[in-house]
């Protein structure tokens, strides 16, 4: 692939030094597991690196960081969920096994967390809290990893059952529309709006995403396909035919408040989470107008590169350049599509020009809104930080991406 025009090798091979050293130096003061925001993401990060340089020196700190989250278990670490937690450490050390990045027993190690994890699963799905990041879909998405790893005939068949009630809850709690199904949610917790999240952080996206990865199993087929198809009837509902609109799709649906085509272009929120969505269902149904469809989404977003139509302040992956060129990257090893190559290219410029934070790590940090006002932070992890950024360089530098954005549900 042909690099970004504003970077050079010599500054990627500079900022990803950096971002080994800034981990070697703050890792111990993770204080979550979780994959997506914690010491799980960041050990990852050291395995692609040293996988990168064929150099066992940032893998063995990688390897550190691992055997510290398994001690953190076993001193009465017990947050469970994927973002943050145990589900999000579990999932990276079936990664890194599948991958054979690591060599671990871990039918042994995790088949001990099933019971917890199963039930704070129950709990979270009983509350109608379904969001992936930190609720029931997390640890569905958990066990499904388990479910195609693991080498023991009972333990497939636990997986299973666990997943057959997940899917059990989801019916039960669907919400019945004119146009297929959707599962409620609150929207802003401070005016307690509530309504249908669309996103695939939190939302209707990562619930169809989700189903479609369980629909590809046979055992799970037929009590998935219902949820999947009539979920996504709902979802690409809302696709305007505007095309002149900023985004194809919503953020969320509200009742008695108008519908606004003015998303983010970003992982967490928009149209490219849709998309992903939209084309992983796409493969497993075997349709090739949902494929198409996910191709028409990604073309629109690839028209939005002005901040009036991408809001686009920094470079993490959850809402920012680095997120969005990785997005792409992946769009394009699918598609071959010149377009999205360009794109990745594109934001890739984007993410170098933001490494300007004289206080930032490796000259990054990250832009929030808190009670109505910009903050900007420092960020280790992977969807939020310095990890993630260094993951979507490796990756961008590499021939074809890496599998490692299965936990943000890219491939």
């Amino acid at each position: 692939m042909q690099k970004a025009q504003v970077a050079n090798d010599a500054f990627f091979a500079q900022k990803l030094a950096q971002i080994n050293e800034l981990i070697i130096t703050l890792h111990q003061s993770e204080q979550f597991l979780g994959v997506l925001n914690g010491k799980a993401g960041i050990a990852l990060f050291q395995f692609y690196y040293g996988q990168y340089l064929n150099d066992e020196a940032p893998a063995d700190i990688g390897g550190e960081i691992i055997s510290d989250s398994i001690d953190s278990i076993n001193r009465g670490f017990n947050f469970p969920t994927f973002c943050n937690g145990i589900a999000g450490l579990g999932w990276t050390l079936d990664h890194l096994q599948q991958e054979k990045l690591i060599d671990i027993d871990n039918d042994q190690i995790l088949s001990g967390l099933d019971n917890f994890l199963y039930s704070s699963m129950i709990a979270d799905i009983r509350q109608g809290k379904f969001d992936f990041l930190h609720g029931a879909v997390g640890y569905g998405f958990y066990f499904l990893k388990r479910l195609r790893n693991t080498q023991r005939a009972d333990l497939k068949k636990r997986y299973e059952t666990y997943l057959l009630e997940l899917l059990a809850y989801l019916k039960h709690l669907a919400v019945p529309q004119q146009t297929g199904i959707a599962w409620k949610s609150v929207l802003i917790k401070e005016a307690n709006l509530q309504g249908f999240n669309l996103s695939l952080s939190h939302g209707l996206a990562s619930i169809v995403n989700f189903l479609a990865r369980v629909h590809s199993v046979e055992e799970l087929k037929s009590e998935a396909a219902p949820l999947l198809k009539k979920s996504l009837d709902y979802l690409l509902f809302y696709k305007t035919n505007h095309q002149d609109s900023i985004s194809l799709f919503p953020s969320w649906i509200a009742p008695d408040t108008d519908i606004s085509y003015n998303s983010r272009l970003a992982w967490c929120y928009g149209d490219l989470g849709i998309g992903l969505t939209t084309w992983h269902a796409a493969q497993s149904l075997e349709d090739e107008n949902l494929n198409a469809t996910a191709c028409q989404i990604f073309e629109h977003a690839a028209q939005r590169r002005t901040p009036d139509k991408s809001f686009i302040k920094d470079a993490s992956i959850c809402h920012g350049a680095y997120g969005v060129s990785k997005i792409f990257n992946r769009a394009y090893h699918i598609t071959e599509n010149p377009l999205f190559k360009e794109t990745a290219d594109y934001w890739m410029d984007e993410a170098v020009c933001m490494a300007f934070h004289e206080d930032g790590l490796a000259g990054y940090r990250q832009f929030f809104m808190e009670d109505g006002k910009e903050t900007w932070e420092n960020k280790i992890g992977l969807l939020e930080g310095i990890a993630g950024i260094g993951l979507s360089i490796i990756d961008y530098l590499s021939d074809t991406p890496h599998n490692w954005d299965e936990c943000l549900m890219i491939s």
